[in-house]
């Protein structure tokens, strides 16, 4: 997908300095890679992330309307009523090009079973053999092309950073 692709498409009144290849969609200046699109979610220091973000590749920049921020280097600046989701639509694009289809998603809400359910879930699905994401509170767990993995978690919902 290239940038000019989803500039016309949400946005009416944007000149774009550069039409780039989008390789990376990320809200976090760490991971920022070549041909990124940046979007600046937070509401502090934000010349230090965004700087961070062009000198690591970002060639698009989606900021709050209301931060002020302008460049001379050759990096699209789009000021935006919602940047979440603006990160959330470029997310959902991206993986559609990638993969042609969204992921099966399964929510659970409550006050108590929350990590039985998704464990009991995660667990059928796997002796099954289905491809199966668990997020939850006693860790991450990949079961992909019958290989299962493990990453630690912090916070119960992660979010990109």
């Amino acid at each position: 997908m290239r940038i000019k692709d989803y500039v016309k498409k949400y946005y009416s009144c944007v000149d774009l300095r550069i039409n780039h290849l989008v390789e990376k969609v990320t809200d976090n200046s760490k991971e920022v890679t070549k041909n990124s699109v940046y979007i600046y979610t937070l509401n502090n220091e934000y010349k230090k992330y965004i700087i961070d973000a062009i000198n690591k590749g970002a060639k698009t920049i989606i900021i709050d309307k209301t931060v002020n921020f302008m460049t001379d280097k050759n990096i699209n600046i789009i000021r935006s009523n919602n940047p979440k989701a603006d990160l959330s639509i470029l997310l959902k694009l991206l993986y559609l090009e990638k993969y042609g289809k969204m992921p099966k998603l399964i929510g659970i809400t409550g006050t108590t079973g929350k990590t039985t359910v998704s464990t009991l879930i995660y667990q059928a699905l796997k002796n099954n053999n289905y491809d199966v994401l668990l997020i939850g509170s006693n860790g991450n767990f990949s079961y992909y092309a019958r290989s299962e993995k493990k990453y630690p978690t912090i916070n119960t919902t992660p979010s990109l950073r």
